[in-house]
């Protein structure tokens, strides 16, 4: 045998140069199940320099909770990075996601809990408290000072670009009817928001002073005049310094100045809110609806509702009016383009409750309304875009009617809306205590987010308290791209609620 046959034998024993030779294909290695719920969460604090981005912190600690029957597993977890927090290994299944006095119940496994705030994010708080603060007048160039109106009033709004500061000026008891100036006088001065924070004039700090005067749109249905409040002039304060010491007020100097004048049309179909009364309870009585349209601060472009930043107009209706309303109104507007308008429609239900041995029923107001684009006005009649929950029980059972309510666990269950977009649901146990002189007191209030497609949640058996008086109110909540995964997204516009208040639940 030559050396070559011999070569070509070798080959052929080793399987090498033979196309019809077998390849074991190589060994896969099945990747590992993520089995982690992850909670993301990063503020963004708007001002007029810009945005800044701030990693949640997790101060206010996160706990998971995973129903296993009828009973609650705690599962640990831990920050992982700068605004995320993770638990490992949690079984498949709904769980319940608990920070602070709020719980949220799903099966999703990302989270984003993320928020748009205004103001600066190293902004300083200050001790002050913030409803007994004075401002120093020292001002010319105002509209000739209204006198007061039932439903429409003469005053002054703060607004600032910089700090999430907005407030109410209180000036009627000084600047009297046909006045134009206010010379070196103290005036009170109420925050909207609890928290009042410094003003640094090194750090560029502003506010906007506006002035609001009553203008009638109208006649109503029942022959009264449509009053409302609206912004005419406006003072735009250069960079100041208030540190809330030495009782020394928040200074306001300068001359307003007339603002152009522009109109906008509404036509309001009330009656389509109205008409759900029944739905947020079966005794629930209209209140005084509100319309306004507000500063959109800094949320032009996101088309995002961050906070309340003062009105342009608004006006309230008597209670129990109940009529569509269409009119027109002007109001100027001293704002730049970034930061757009937004109308804010508030319907109140009052819904009066009997507490035993006390004198006095308990009354509840629960809001159905919504923020509008404001191009949504111009689109059509505004009309409701979320309806209340229907049929709401307790275990099966009624629970629009006062019952007594044993501690532990139950089922809170409901149907959905007749119509309308749900993205969750919102269950609220506003609790309430009678204290030792007789009057009933608002306490610490507890709330669950639910998926929109749900129509029932568990109560952990440690929730309720005793003592105790409950109302609970479960609201549908409609926000485009709103999902227990994307909480931030609650006042992306157009958002809506729409509430529904069971009866009197008391605890042993």
């Amino acid at each position: 045998m030559s050396k070559t046959t011999k070569g070509l034998l070798l080959l052929l024993s080793l399987g090498l140069g033979c196309d019809t030779a077998e390849v074991k294909p190589p060994v896969v290695t099945p990747p590992v199940e993520d089995k982690s719920v992850r909670v993301r969460s990063i503020r963004s604090y708007h001002t007029a320099s810009g945005v800044e981005d701030r990693p949640d912190d997790f101060a206010v600690p996160v706990e998971l909770f995973l129903l296993e029957g009828e009973s609650f597993k705690a599962f640990p977890g831990a920050l992982a990075e700068p605004g995320e927090y993770v638990f490992a290994d949690v079984p498949d299944g709904t769980y319940y996601l608990k920070r602070g006095d709020s719980y949220s119940v799903t099966s999703a496994r990302r989270l984003d809990w993320s928020a748009h705030r205004l103001g600066r994010a190293d902004a300083q708080e200050l001790s002050v408290p913030p409803f007994s603060t004075e401002v120093w007048l020292d001002i010319d160039g105002l509209e000739p000072w209204a006198a007061l109106t039932e439903s429409a009033e003469a005053g002054m709004q703060l607004v600032s670009g910089e700090l999430n500061v907005t407030g109410y000026i209180y000036a009627n008891e000084t600047v009297l009817p046909g006045e134009t100036s206010a010379r070196h006088v103290r005036v009170s001065y109420d925050n909207v928001y609890p928290r009042l924070y410094r003003f640094e004039q090194e750090r560029g700090d502003r506010a906007w002073v506006n002035q609001l005067v009553p203008r009638v749109a109208g006649t109503l249905a029942d022959g009264s005049a449509l009053r409302y409040s609206t912004v005419v002039r406006s003072l735009h304060l250069e960079p100041f310094s208030f540190d809330g010491k030495d009782e020394w007020p928040i200074p306001v100097r300068g001359t307003f100045r007339e603002l152009p004048l522009q109109q906008r049309s509404l036509n309001w179909a009330l009656s389509s809110f109205v008409s759900h009364a029944t739905d947020v309870h079966p005794t629930a009585t209209l209140g005084s609806a509100i319309f306004a349209l507000s500063p959109l601060a800094h949320g032009a472009e996101l088309d995002l509702w961050m906070g309340y930043s003062g009105d342009l107009f608004s006006f309230s209706l008597p209670k129990g009016y109940a009529t569509d309303v269409s009119a027109t109104f002007t109001y100027g507007n001293p704002y730049p383009s970034t930061w757009g308008e937004v109308a804010d429609v508030s319907v109140p239900f009052r819904v009066r409750y009997s507490v035993p041995g006390v004198a006095e029923p308990l009354s509840i107001d629960a809001w159905m309304g919504a923020y509008e684009p404001v191009s949504a006005l111009a689109a059509g009649p505004v009309q409701p875009r979320a309806l209340p929950p229907r049929g709401l029980k307790i275990d099966g059972e009624d629970a629009y009617v006062a019952q007594p309510l044993a501690l532990g666990s139950h089922v809170i269950s409901w149907q959905p809306p007749a119509s309308g977009q749900v993205s969750i649901y919102e269950l609220r146990l506003r609790r309430y205590v009678v204290a030792e002189w007789g009057a009933v007191l608002s306490a610490e209030s507890v709330s669950f987010n639910v998926e929109g497609s749900a129509t029932s949640v568990r109560l952990p058996p440690d929730v309720l308290k005793p003592a105790s008086h409950y109302i609970f109110q479960l609201s549908t909540l409609s926000a485009p791209g709103l999902s227990l995964e994307n909480l931030g997204a609650r006042y992306a516009l157009p958002s809506a609620r729409a509430p529904t208040l069971s009866g009197l639940l008391s605890t042993p």
